[in-house]
């Protein structure tokens, strides 16, 4: 079972990234179209909807259960470090490492699969401006972890 966001938690709201959503009715059928994009979400949610997104995917489900040694609780904590705008790169675990640089590097058959789903997911989850932003700051994340790795090998080898 998945752990359910504690949306009250000080700390979830403080790190609030983008409200609930309303669905969207169209005026013709006032049938519901499609899911508003959030105006507010949680660090902890967003980490959570993702995980479910990821889960849903057969092919990522399958590698994130093997990175991760099935500890599903793990990757959602992993999401949520990556999520947080205070995380550093110095402090990612090497499981969060390796998922950012599934989502942002595309490499190999799963990067070029995780990479444009989870943009379409935040993508379609968020508002225009607020999905940017994140996609902008998980990239910029990855980049500060490949940069530290890459110097780290440059030291090695002299």
């Amino acid at each position: 079972m998945f752990h359910q966001p504690n949306l009250n938690d000080q700390r979830a709201s403080k790190l609030a990234i983008s409200a609930i959503p309303e669905l969207e009715t169209s005026a013709a059928t006032s049938k519901p179209r499609a899911w508003a994009a959030r105006a507010e979400i949680s660090v902890d949610e967003l980490a959570y909807r993702t995980l479910i997104a990821f889960r849903e995917h057969s092919h990522i489900n399958n590698i994130l259960t093997h990175i991760s040694g099935a500890n599903w609780r793990r990757v959602e904590q992993e999401l949520r470090a990556i999520f947080d705008p205070a995380t550093e790169p110095a402090g990612l675990s090497a499981l969060a490492r390796n998922m950012l640089d599934l989502m942002c590097a595309e490499r190999g058959v799963t990067g070029r699969i995780l990479k444009p789903l989870f943009k379409s997911f935040v993508r379609g989850l968020l508002e225009r401006e607020i999905a940017e932003r994140t996609i902008w700051r998980v990239s910029a994340l990855y980049r500060g972890v490949d940069r530290k790795a890459r110097e780290a090998i440059e030291a090695a080898t002299k």
